[in-house]
């Protein structure tokens, strides 16, 4: 047994990791025969640099804590894409009827069209498309059906500033005998919108004091409320 975890822990170490991880790795059996595995199936039982020991680390934790019993080999590889394999040719297909197909808002845009929405187009269709040879090949198709870039095209659109309404206000001045005017600012709108889910009652909220004893502040509040009451109900 203990020569065994010694292969084991030499076998990690030539992986990269660190001395310390590949001992907590050992004292489980589990990870450690899926770590095992791993290595072996990626062809690096001679040692590889710690960048790729990271990674098949790293994958195998991932795994670890997201795969499921019933995990099956085939809809994982289709879900990656693996064995498949996409041309060019097919590439150049599917930009010439991603621009058919939007060439009335291209022309309307010329190059303002945003060309993150064709890449987009492109690879919701063609998922393992090399993203290298399709922006090449939007761009090539860009400069064919506009031609050359013109003066109007580097010119920035004007913004149009949207006019906000005028609000109407409406003010509520309750008036204080050591300070100025207290003014509560609301839309009238707002007012009517709130008098008429309350049925035109007023609820007032009255401060309360933990240790019992009123002061002037509290006389201020029912002024308020009173003054705010009367001219709300008129």
């Amino acid at each position: 047994m203990v020569v065994k975890e010694e292969e084991r822990l030499e076998l990690f170490l030539k992986t990269g990791l660190d001395e310390r991880t590949a001992r907590h790795t050992i004292a489980n059996n589990k990870v450690t025969n899926n770590l095992t595995a791993v290595i072996h199936e990626a062809g690096v039982t001679e040692g590889c640099n710690r960048t790729i020991g990271n990674l098949l680390y790293t994958l195998l934790s991932f795994l670890s804590s997201t795969a499921s019993e019933s995990f099956e080999l085939k809809g994982f590889e289709d879900a990656c894409g693996v064995g498949v394999e996409v041309f060019e040719e097919d590439i150049e297909r599917t930009v010439n009827e991603v621009f058919e197909q939007n060439k009335g808002s291209i022309l309307e845009l010329r190059y303002r069209t945003n060309v993150g929405d064709l890449f987009r187009h492109v690879r919701k269709r063609l998922p393992w498309a090399d993203p290298k040879i399709v922006k090449k090949l939007i761009d090539a198709k860009l400069c064919e059906l506009l031609g050359g870039r013109t003066a109007a095209d580097d010119e920035k659109p004007s913004k149009q500033k949207k006019e906000k309404p005028a609000k109407v206000e409406v003010h509520t001045e309750i008036f204080f005998s050591d300070r100025p005017v207290l003014q509560c600012c609301n839309t009238k709108e707002v007012l009517d919108k709130h008098l008429k889910r309350t049925s035109r009652k007023v609820y007032t909220h009255f401060p309360p004091e933990p240790n019992g004893y009123l002061h002037i502040d509290h006389a201020k509040v029912f002024h308020f409320l009173f003054m705010l009451i009367f001219e709300v109900i008129d």
